[in-house]
């Protein structure tokens, strides 16, 4: 019985044929897609971590809560003057976020409204100035970087 199938043959018609077998893989479209879809994901959670790393303001924040981070206060004397060292440990404070090293101010002879003084920051990794605005008399300030050597 050369010729006759065995017992466990397949039907006649399919023998000595093999059946055509779909790939398990994913259509190349649909894999293309899914890819550019999540490097674009990728590429949005990361660009968010870092705004937000590097002090970017958030999409809830309003210009009013960026101004809280750069505004202080500081004790003013009876004559209306604040030490020099005062001033310092008061923009320290402040910070732009926490991030000055070290603050020298002047001593300012007068605190009013419209009253600037301007200070030398190092950040450990720069020098540059910082400009106080005192709101009123009270010692109330507001701070400005200004990046020039």
């Amino acid at each position: 019985m050369h010729g006759a199938p065995g017992q466990y043959a397949g039907h006649p018609a399919y023998l000595g044929s093999t059946p055509d077998r779909q790939s398990k893989g994913l259509n190349p479209w649909v894999a293309a897609c899914l890819g550019a879809f999540g490097g674009m994901l990728l590429a949005t959670v990361v660009g968010a971590l870092l705004w937000v790393a590097t002090g970017g303001p958030l999409p809830w924040e309003g210009i009013d809560d960026l101004a809280d981070d750069w505004t202080g206060s500081v004790q003013v004397a009876s004559d209306g003057s604040v030490p020099g060292l005062l001033l310092s440990d008061a923009v320290l404070d402040v910070g732009g976020g926490g991030y000055y090293e070290e603050v020298v101010c002047p001593s300012s002879p007068r605190v009013a409204a419209d009253v600037t003084t301007v200070c030398r920051v190092d950040d450990g990794y720069d020098t540059y100035r910082v400009v106080v605005l005192f709101l009123d008399d009270t010692g109330r300030f507001e701070t400005a970087e200004v990046f020039s050597e």
